[in-house]
């Protein structure tokens, strides 16, 4: 299988265009989650290079479901079209993953301690809460807006960088913009919070209302980011006391871009 694997993401990669090639590197590194490579084993790689690092890491069943992702974020949902159909493995993959957001088994359960299973149910809940309120949150902030409004609300967001659309440091410093300017309502909310997480995508999302002019939207968004805690899709979590890290990671300055 890992041969089979192989050849096909040599393939998937192919088909990337060079800018599409340096944003998915990035992805790798800063992650769709929170399994990353590190900077060092990718900022020179070539396509096989970073072949042989994703299976390195990953193996080859993860490897295939971590370039659907991925693609996905790029995005390049064709490409991600494409590895499904092509490797049924991925598409095993993305089932056990739908599988594990189903109900618990009665046997699933009985392994597990009454504790386990109240912080894994209320987790659950907070999660999808939290995500329900902050995609209809956005939704509606930006079906207030006028057709004008909307179209300029996009051209802004396409051509700020990212790092100034959440007026975060590091973690967005190279970052590429690849919000699509004819997307729709409804994929740019979903690319929003994709690509920044539920909480940063309030914040992306004001910054690009203020330079538009709708100050009044961007100020209700800002009332909903000091509602909701950053969650592990965010950019960084905040220690206790809210005192930021001292020492940064040794890949925080990575110049894959």
């Amino acid at each position: 299988m890992s041969v089979n694997v192989k050849v096909t993401l040599r393939e998937i990669l192919s088909d990337l265009s060079e800018e599409n090639f340096k944003a998915f590197k990035w992805y790798l590194v800063n992650g769709v989650d929170d399994k990353t490579i590190r900077c060092r084993y990718l900022e020179l790689a070539d396509r096989e290079k970073t072949v042989d690092e994703i299976l390195s890491h990953f193996g080859s069943s993860d490897a295939l479901e971590k370039t659907r992702e991925i693609l996905e974020a790029i995005p390049r949902r064709d490409l991600a079209d494409k590895l499904m159909k092509k490797v049924p493995v991925a598409k095993q993959a993305q089932e056990r993953k739908k599988e594990t957001l189903k109900e618990p088994t009665e046997e699933t359960l009985k392994k597990t301690t009454a504790e386990e299973r109240m912080k894994e149910t209320m987790t659950n809940r907070i999660a999808n809460v939290k995500g329900a309120v902050v995609r209809q949150v956005l939704t509606a902030s930006l079906e207030t807006l006028r057709k004008d409004q909307f179209e300029k609300f996009k051209d802004v967001l396409c051509k700020t960088p990212m790092k100034e659309l959440v007026a975060e440091g590091d973690a967005f410093l190279d970052a590429p913009n690849t919000f699509q300017r004819d997307a729709s309502l409804e994929n740019l909310v979903e690319d929003l919070i994709g690509k920044f997480g539920r909480t940063y995508a309030l914040r992306a999302t004001a910054t690009v209302l203020e330079k538009i002019g709708r100050r009044d939207l961007a100020k209700e968004l800002q009332g909903e980011l000091q509602a909701l805690q950053v969650t592990s899709h965010g950019l960084r979590r905040k220690p206790k006391g809210g005192v930021e890290n001292q020492k940064p990671d040794e890949d925080s300055y990575c110049t894959l871009m």
